[in-house]
């Protein structure tokens, strides 16, 4: 064990069940067990993201949130660096007029425990679940250089957002974020599902989006304006003194 990150084998000898189904249900359970004092999970959903193999697996175990008497933890299963499972929870945050319809289709299709629904958030408290996230989703259809972008990709997040002009001038598709057509639900889908089944992958686009923010660091961009107010005042300056010399 190092830290809470272990190894395993799935052995042969439970190949009723193949290299997936509950043996590896009962693995991730296990890590989790060892990764907290509670003594029994109060509930345990995840999926699977490929098929395994008899062989090594790698188990890295997070902590999302703790308290005395509850902790969520993440358990995640990938083999030569390739994801095969993960319990995944969805988090939104924000409200409006198609709230009450959402969380009747996760009730219809099933997946409500799967969904938390935050609700409206003070401001202040945004940074918090931006860094409990693992991937934030802005599906807009239309957006202006939505501070949250970059707030994702300072924390060092994976953002995935609708493919319009504000969006493609922080992201870089597939190297600080990911990109799909406006409206387009399958494509939305297929870039969360990549971002979900390569952690490692995650891990690298994240540290790109965090570099590419500092771009856009308050510091520089004083400096931006004040270069661009510096050229515009010495462009006028000529421009009067040309003018004087004419008349």
């Amino acid at each position: 064990m190092d830290g809470r990150r272990w190894s395993a084998a799935l052995w042969r000898d439970w190949e009723i069940w193949g290299p997936n189904g509950g043996y590896v249900d009962a693995i991730a359970l296990r890590a989790a067990g060892a990764a907290t004092t509670l003594p029994r999970p109060a509930s345990f959903s995840g999926h699977f993201l490929n098929v395994a193999e008899f062989a090594a697996v790698d188990i890295d175990v997070t902590t999302l949130r703790a308290a005395k008497r509850a902790s969520s933890l993440r358990v995640s299963l990938s083999q030569n660096g390739r994801a095969i499972f993960e319990a995944i929870v969805w988090v939104v945050v924000g409200d409006g007029p198609l709230a009450e319809e959402t969380k009747g289709l996760a009730r219809s299709l099933g997946v409500e425990s799967r969904f938390r629904f935050a609700g409206w958030q003070p401001y202040e408290r945004i940074p918090r679940y931006i860094n409990l996230a693992d991937v934030v989703v802005l599906p807009s259809f239309g957006e202006g250089l939505a501070r949250v972008y970059l707030e994702t990709q300072a924390c060092g997040r994976v953002l995935i957002a609708s493919d319009i002009p504000p969006a493609r001038e922080v992201i870089d598709d597939g190297e600080t974020g990911l990109l799909f057509p406006v409206g387009d639900v399958d494509a939305l889908a297929a870039c969360c599902i990549r971002a979900a089944a390569h952690p490692e992958q995650r891990a690298r686009t994240g540290r790109a989006a965090q570099e590419r923010a500092r771009r856009h660091a308050i510091g520089p961009a004083v400096t931006r304006y004040l270069d661009a107010f510096e050229t515009l005042a010495a462009k006028a300056q000529k421009r009067t003194r040309e003018d004087a010399v004419s008349t």
